[in-house]
């Protein structure tokens, strides 16, 4: 592991405050909620990537870019990373429901200060083995405080 620090006390931080490896075997039995993603989804987020040149992808893994994404944040995974922090972005997700129920999701945001998001709609329902696809619309603006 190599050295990290805590963002929030400034302090050394250790494997448990960044979850390099424990696993809390009960819950990982029952995860819920899956985000599947392939080989192939990763191919379209390496090939969205601006200023990517499709020919040291295709040297260096093999593949052509055969498709990329409307913008590298739809990579299928459960956390959002958006580069341009302002404005309005539609970001996709598809999720599969392997609980023995139909749940609802709330979906939580921890912004940067100075930085507010507004997700619309904040919440979603699955059915039960249900796979759904999500269109979040995500509400970014950089906000400046007086002094």
């Amino acid at each position: 592991m190599a050295h990290s620090q805590d963002i929030y006390s400034l302090n050394r931080s250790t494997p448990f405050d960044h979850g390099a490896g424990l696993v809390n075997p009960t819950r990982a039995v029952d995860p819920g909620l899956v985000f599947i993603s392939g080989f192939e989804d990763y191919m379209s987020f390496l090939c969205s990537l601006p200023n990517t040149d499709p020919e040291i992808i295709k040297t260096a893994i093999g593949e052509q870019c055969a498709h990329s994404f409307q913008a590298p944040s739809d990579l299928n995974i459960p956390s959002l990373t958006i580069s341009a922090l302002n404005g309005k972005q539609l970001v996709r997700r598809t999720v599969k429901n392997v609980a023995d129920t139909a749940e609802t999701y709330v979906c939580a945001v921890v912004p940067p200060n100075g930085v507010a998001v507004e997700l619309n709609p904040p919440w979603f329902t699955i059915a039960l083995e249900g796979t759904q696809e999500l269109e979040k619309r995500c509400n970014i603006e950089l906000v400046l405080f007086a002094i």
